[in-house]
């Protein structure tokens, strides 16, 4: 066998861990599934919050200020 044809191992990416071509957006997707997530359940509450207590100011925001 010649060094060509041997089986190598992975090179190596960022910090010295062996690259996936698929943990990238893995992690993005989960990361934006969450997100998601927790913006439908921030304005789920807020609308809870409106219909429960009078007293609840109707201007503040579920999230961002200014936004939503």
């Amino acid at each position: 066998m010649t060094p060509d044809t041997m089986q190598q191992f992975p090179k190596t990416g960022k910090g010295g861990r062996a690259e996936c071509g698929g943990t990238d957006a893995t992690i993005w997707l989960l990361f934006g599934f969450v997100v998601w997530n927790l913006t439908l359940a921030a304005g789920e509450t807020h609308r809870w919050y409106l219909r429960k207590f009078e007293n609840y100011p109707a201007n503040r925001n579920a999230i961002f200020p200014f936004v939503y």
